[in-house]
């Protein structure tokens, strides 16, 4: 798998406690998370597959760009995904 995007309102703390580990032991190299609650993206990279965690976790606002990691040149500005 390339790319997960979850859409998380009521269940955001299963998505990122439980969820989150299981994809990093899969080496899911790209999860992401919309975060209705809070109105922000969570980006989750560089997984860690002994430990069972991201080494990276980022968290983006409306106005800021992200691409894919597996296509770079494919910006999306986080506002659009909300829409």
């Amino acid at each position: 798998m390339i790319l997960l995007i979850e859409v998380a309102d009521a269940s955001l703390a299963y998505d990122h406690e439980v969820k989150a580990p299981l994809y990093a032991q899969a080496n899911l190299a790209d999860y992401w998370i919309l975060d209705f609650q809070h109105d922000r993206l969570l980006l989750f990279r560089a997984p860690d597959l002994g430990a069972g965690r991201y080494r990276r976790v980022d968290c983006l606002a409306h106005d800021e760009r992200i691409a894919p990691l597996a296509f770079p040149d494919l910006e999306i500005l986080v506002a659009d995904l909300f829409a």
